[in-house]
């Protein structure tokens, strides 16, 4: 047999090989996060998730958490990787959160002012708090994600990561000034 029939059966082999139903699924998955309209988060909770990404990332002379798209970033997180038992958690981990923040504040995350959010923010930082485990917990699993998101994200890649897409060759003992930012580059 000679290759170019061999090229030609292969081709006809793997193009049955491909289902109607695995098209289907195929382009389905084209479509744009956008056009998805089921959330698996209320805009009560977003709007809390954007408030305590943005109070552990606040917006300076670089790009805060909103900037950089950290509350899309959680819940798409949460809706493509999560299982619906972890999703349950961490809607419950917020909701104790909230509550924890107005026993220990008298109101709401939402309605506290910056300087209240970093007081409570810290207090658990530092493990002075009473707060419920589960909150401790959940706002470590919410810094983990807001730092994840932002130094993924093209603000915080460029902005507060000194980002080279085509570094030189490996240096070990590479000198770094003092307040010179870590160099990242792009990964093949």
């Amino acid at each position: 047999m000679n290759r170019r029939k061999a090229l030609k059966k292969t081709s006809l082999l793997i193009g049955s090989a491909l289902s109607t139903s695995a098209l289907v699924g195929f382009w389905k998955g084209c479509k744009s996060p956008a056009a998805e309209s089921s959330s698996m988060l209320s805009e009560e909770e977003m709007k809390l998730i954007a408030e305590l990404a943005e109070a552990i990332l606040p917006r300076t002379d670089t790009a805060g958490a909103i900037d950089a798209g950290v509350p899309e970033f959680i819940e798409l997180i949460l809706m493509d990787v999560s299982t619906q038992e972890e999703v349950d958690k961490f809607k419950a981990g917020l909701q104790v959160f909230d509550d924890n923040c107005g026993a220990m504040t008298g109101q709401s995350f939402s309605a506290c002012s910056g300087a209240e959010r970093e007081s409570f923010l810290s207090a658990i930082e530092e493990g002075k708090s009473t707060i419920e485990e589960i909150s401790i917990t959940f706002y470590q699993t919410i810094k983990h994600f807001t730092l994840l998101a932002y130094f993924s994200s093209e603000a915080g890649m460029t902005q507060a990561l000194n980002y080279q897409p085509l570094p030189g060759g490996y240096d070990p003992c590479a000198r770094m000034d003092p307040g010179e930012r870590i160099m990242v580059s792009a990964r093949i």
